[in-house]
């Protein structure tokens, strides 16, 4: 007897289960890999939020630190016993503008540098005979140093020849023309110059002109 084999039209299915399970498995590493990097990008943004709030509290604690300086700059300057027409080393006074060196006087015409060649380093600070205990360090940890410079060419009484000095009108009390921004016409000027070390190696600048 003979069987006769009828064929049908219709969709055949060309991949097997084998198949399947790889496509599936490719697109799972593809996912985890994507869930990787998502991490990985979620924890250095963290990462760079702590950097940024602990730089900022460096910051604040260096501007308290500059503050400081300012008030010990004032209080030296003006309690009645400096002598401003000459150097006071121990006392972070200097009588002139430095050079760029920082061996004397700026010599006339001579740019002025943006800060005292004193300042750049803890060694050049120690090696000039300035005093680095003037402002004692805070308990965050900043230690404080800087330089007075009053704004002349050369030691001596301040003139208009030598020094840059105002020339607003006094006020009605010269006792207190200094707490009340008043000018004392014929006073030189004085820049101070800060230098902040902080955690972490961190260091500041700060500048402020006195009159």
């Amino acid at each position: 007897m003979n069987l006769a084999i009828r064929r049908y039209p219709g969709a055949r299915n060309t991949s097997g289960p084998r198949e399947q399970r790889g496509v599936v498995l490719f697109i799972a590493l593809i996912v985890m890999v994507a869930l990787t990097l998502a991490g990985i990008a979620l924890i250095r943004s963290t990462d760079t939020a702590g950097i940024v709030t602990g730089n900022l509290a460096f910051k604040q604690a260096s501007i308290a630190a500059v503050e400081r300086s300012i008030e010990q700059a004032v209080h030296s300057l003006w309690d009645g016993t400096l002598d401003r027409t000459v150097d006071h080393v121990d006392q972070n006074y200097y009588a002139c503008v430095r050079n760029a060196a920082g061996s004397g006087c700026i010599a006339g015409g001579a740019p002025i540098p943006e800060r005292p060649d004193a300042v750049t380093t803890l060694t050049k600070f120690n090696a000039a005979g300035l005093s680095t205990t003037l402002v004692p360090a805070d308990t965050a940890g900043n230690n404080v140093y800087y330089v007075v410079e009053r704004m002349c060419l050369l030691s001596g009484p301040s003139n208009s020849n030598n020094c840059n000095i105002s020339t607003g009108a006094l006020g009605a009390d010269p006792g207190t023309q200094h707490y009340f921004g008043l000018i004392r016409p014929g006073e030189a000027y004085y820049r101070l110059t800060v230098r902040v070390e902080g955690p972490r190696n961190t260091v500041t600048y700060a500048q402020a002109i006195l009159q």
